[in-house]
């Protein structure tokens, strides 16, 4: 009973005559460990590596009680049972150092609620929420009201040891906002995760990040200025080529420099494959955003969240052997031309613009923003940008360069036509390329006719408009 091998039955509704008895059933887990001679150790029991898999532990923990498997009673043993097996962690260890001297003057329990409201807040942090609403993150554990209530009153007095312990600061926002945000210090990550906040920081299954590792390779191939261009990119970013690159900007200028990257022009062009394999050849994890996305429809939402982009970069930043790259996916969403009109919506299109201006001012990483349309940008986001790559289709000779590496079954006069004839771009060739390995699935002659006619029909859907018949 005590590992949850059986359940105890609530026979509250039953009748009478079973209420002087305790009835239990068998977990299927149970049943079928027993079936193949394999039980698993329930996972409050365990001992793990790392505090990223404590933090998961956690986390089904909470999911129990929200199911309603667990009353509040019993979560508080279970917290006490995973610190006890876990004590050699740095997570334990930070916690416990964090509050040594507060726990006689603790409630029943409170040492549980805390410790729970710790890996809460920092597993919202480390997922790249950077900018926390403590009271929000509090009212999700499920315990008594006195509990929360006694947690709340240390916060908005500012005597919660992580406060006074400046473990956490608050983040300055708009001067009318009610909502108070905070934001882990360095020391207070550094004290509660020691060697091990750089692997969490940059976990593959923190939001948006690509370990170069997980990136799928891919040849690129590009003619004239911008190949040199391309080649120059790389030579920077090679191992330890970007801080020599930094230390010899700041020795003539005092700053700490940034390379900052426009990548501009057709779609399908490899943008954004480009940024990709920049950041696989030079070994540097990525951090994806997509611009377009962040419009938020709640007020005041956006700025929030454009500003966690930039903290939690930060953060990496620090915290990483390697500088990291912050890939800003269809930039122009929100780097348009400043808007000059007085309406809500307007106002935070240029609040956030605002906050993008004075964060690429100072950036001291390195930084690829794409667009489709540079036409679009305000000139003073341009002059925040070192360098600036204009994407267009390849020509007829790098087509055929192209066509021979994507197509190395078809003869190459057949290919030197198609290159020719065809000014396709290099989304639209891997495009017909993924067609031509589905006609190879479907039994099919793969030859140069085949592959005119798919030509064809990928010059024919690009050239088809959509619209309306009048009359």
């Amino acid at each position: 009973v005590r590992e949850r091998y059986l359940d105890k039955v609530d026979l509250s509704l039953k009748s009478t005559n079973s209420l002087n008895r305790s009835t239990y059933t068998l977990q299927e887990s149970t049943l079928a460990g027993l079936m193949t001679g394999k039980i698993e150790e329930a996972f409050f029991y365990k001992k793990v590596d790392d505090s990223g898999r404590f933090v998961e532990l956690i986390r089904m923990m909470q999911n129990q009680v929200n199911s309603d498997n667990y009353n509040w009673q019993e979560m508080t043993e279970i917290v006490k049972t995973l610190i006890e097996k876990n004590s050699h962690l740095n997570l334990v260890k930070g916690y416990f150092k964090l509050y040594k001297a507060g726990f006689k003057k603790m409630e029943k329990d409170q040492a549980e609620y805390e410790f729970l409201f710790l890996v809460l807040l920092l597993e919202k942090f480390l997922d790249g929420d950077t900018e926390l609403d403590l009271d929000e993150n509090l009212s999700q554990i499920e315990s008594p009201f006195f509990m929360l209530d006694c947690i709340r009153k240390s916060i908005d007095n500012d005597s919660h040891p992580l406060l006074r312990k400046n473990y956490l600061h608050e983040v300055k926002g708009p001067i009318n906002s009610r909502i108070r945000t905070f934001t882990f210090t360095e020391e207070g990550i550094e004290n509660l995760l020691g060697n091990e906040a750089a692997k969490l920081l940059r976990s593959p299954s923190s939001k948006n990040m690509y370990l170069p590792e997980k990136i799928a390779a891919c040849d690129l191939f590009f003619e004239g200025p911008m190949a040199n261009q391309v080649a120059e990119i790389e030579s920077i970013l090679k191992q330890d080529g970007f801080e020599n690159w930094r230390k010899k900007i700041h020795q003539k200028t005092g700053k700490e420099p940034g390379l900052t990257m426009l990548f501009f022009g057709k779609p399908g062009t490899g943008k954004t494959e480009l940024a990709l394999q920049l950041a696989k050849n030079s070994n540097r994890p990525i951090i994806k955003t997509d611009m377009s996305e962040m419009k938020s429809m709640w007020f005041g939402e956006s700025e929030k969240i454009v500003k966690q982009v930039f903290t939690r970069y930060k953060y990496l930043q620090k915290h990483t052997k390697k500088t990291p790259i912050l890939f800003l996916n269809e930039a122009d969403a929100l780097i348009g031309k400043r808007l000059h009109t007085s309406n809500s919506l307007d106002q935070t299109t240029n609040a956030i613009q605002n906050i993008l201006l004075d964060e690429l001012e100072n950036f001291s990483g390195i930084l690829i923003a794409t667009t489709n349309m540079k036409e679009n940008f305000d000139s003073a986001f341009e002059r925040r940008f070192l360098l600036k790559l204009e994407f267009q289709n390849p020509g007829p000779e790098l087509r055929y360069t192209l066509l021979q590496n994507k197509f190395p079954e078809i003869p190459n006069d057949a290919l030197l036509k198609l290159s020719q004839q065809f000014a396709l771009s290099p989304a639209q060739l891997e495009n017909i390329h993924r067609k031509l390995n589905m006609q190879e699935l479907l039994n099919k002659k793969i030859n140069a006719s085949l592959l005119q006619q798919l030509f064809e029909e990928e010059q024919g859907a690009q050239s088809k408009l959509l619209g309306f018949l009048t009359r």
